[in-house]
């Protein structure tokens, strides 16, 4: 190896090297503890859950409610905060749906969906916002008026055609009386729910997620450096690729100008005489 390659070696080791420690400075320097326990757990934690949301009545007509909330307590105090979190939920007239509790990627984690009245848990979460530190909040309602206004349309359209067919042929009669009769059913049931929903408290659906906080540790230090490293290698090879590329297009160039000027030259007549 001639002392040229020799340099140039060096100079991408160094350059590598340097990117590589740049890289890792950034990931600290950008690093949340927050965002990295909620990038861990989040897409785990609610999967499988139910989507739906009991029905409430309030002012502006039929509605439905559910809050997500992920909170993290330190690791020592995890069992604990989840114990007083799960006796609060009971005292709060819950009705628990569902219950799981993992670990994933090294993070201990505790996932409880429950239907509870709206107002208790209104106060249950900020009871919670203010004892814990809270990594992600959503809620959601949506309007169910429509709905009803549909519901209610579609079984007068039924009742109307159950009339009609009392007049049908008896063949006829019995085949659709029977079709219609359970559709008809199933939204009678429906419509007592929406009923149900005007004489009872407004529910709502709350979706709890409770982290163990680990802190920063070998594991977190072992994927920042494992993520510079590949950043850096990422980047050496795309600048391969592209010295490789200027290289190739520049001896094609090279090429065609020699060939042009070989060609030039058998058609120049002074050479050829």
């Amino acid at each position: 190896m001639n002392s040229r390659t020799l340099r140039i070696a060096v100079l991408a080791l160094a350059g590598f090297g340097v990117f590589a420690i740049a890289r890792l400075g950034y990931n600290l320097y950008g690093y949340s503890p927050a965002q990295a326990l909620l990038s861990s757990v989040e897409g785990s934690a609610t999967a499988g859950l139910s989507k739906e949301s009991p029905l409430s009545f309030g002012p502006q007509g039929f509605y439905s409610r559910s809050s997500v909330i992920y909170v993290t307590a330190p690791k020592k105090e995890f069992g604990e905060a989840l114990s007083a979190s799960l006796q609060s939920l009971k005292g709060s007239g819950a009705r628990l749906l569902h219950q799981k509790e993992r670990n994933t990627e090294g993070t201990r984690f505790s996932v409880v969906q429950a239907e509870l009245p709206e107002k208790s848990a209104e106060e249950l979460l900020q009871r919670w916002k203010s004892q814990y530190e809270v990594l992600q909040f959503e809620e959601n309602r949506s309007d169910r008026n429509t709905e009803y206004a549909s519901l209610d349309a579609r079984l007068e359209s039924l009742q109307q055609t159950r009339t009609r067919i009392t007049i049908s042929p008896e063949q006829f009669k019995l085949s659709a009386s029977s079709e219609l009769g359970e559709e008809y059913a199933k939204l009678q049931t429906k419509k007592r729910e929406f009923e149900n929903a005007r004489i009872v408290p407004p529910q709502q659906s709350l979706t709890a997620v409770f982290i163990a906080r680990p802190g920063f540790g070998f594991a977190g230090l072992t994927d920042m450096i494992l993520d510079a490293l590949w950043w850096s290698i990422a980047l050496f090879g795309a600048l391969s690729i592209l010295g490789l590329f200027a290289y190739l297009v520049l001896r094609l160039f090279q090429g065609g100008k020699d060939l042009l000027s070989w060609i030039g030259a058998r058609l120049d007549p002074q050479d050829n005489g």
